[in-house]
Order: structure tokens, then C-alpha cells, then sequence
């Protein structure tokens, strides 16, 4: 999965999210999560995002967050 920096994905988990912290990120400086699934990019990078459903059971997805493309001014 990628997104960009200031760019936003929505993840969805499956069966019945864990009622206290459903959604995590390994590196909070590239990317964050809510309790919903909503990820905000930050900066580039990679970070893993951890889905935990009601039974404890886990799932995760690699993000990379690209940098925003930089544009030039062209000179006639």
C-alpha cells in the first residue's frame, strides 16, 4: 500500500474491532491511525500498520508513505 505525505487511505479490518486500541503504527513519525482504520501520511517512509480484531487476533499491512513531488518554475 502507498500513499503521500499529507495524503490520507482508509483501511478496513474485519470481524469485530478490539474495543480499546484496534488500530496501530509502527512508526507514528511516517504515518498515523485512528480507531477507525484512517491513515494519515506524514512523511516518507515505511511503517507497519496493525489491525487487532475483539478475539485478539492480528493483521498487518506494510504502508510507504512517498515524499510530495517538488515542481520547478520554468524560465522562458
Amino acid at each position: 500500500l502507498t500513499a503521500c505525505a499529507n495524503g490520507t487511505t482508509q483501511l478496513t479490518g474485519s470481524g469485530t474491532a478490539n474495543a480499546t486500541n484496534p488500530w496501530t503504527s509502527s512508526n507514528t513519525a511516517v504515518a498515523t491511525v485512528n480507531n477507525t482504520g484512517f491513515v494519515s501520511g506524514i512523511s516518507a517512509g515505511t511503517t507497519i500498520i496493525t489491525y487487532t480484531d475483539s478475539n485478539g487476533c492480528i493483521a498487518t499491512a506494510t504502508i510507504t508513505i512517498d515524499a510530495l513531488p517538488v515542481t520547478s518554475p520554468i524560465n522562458y
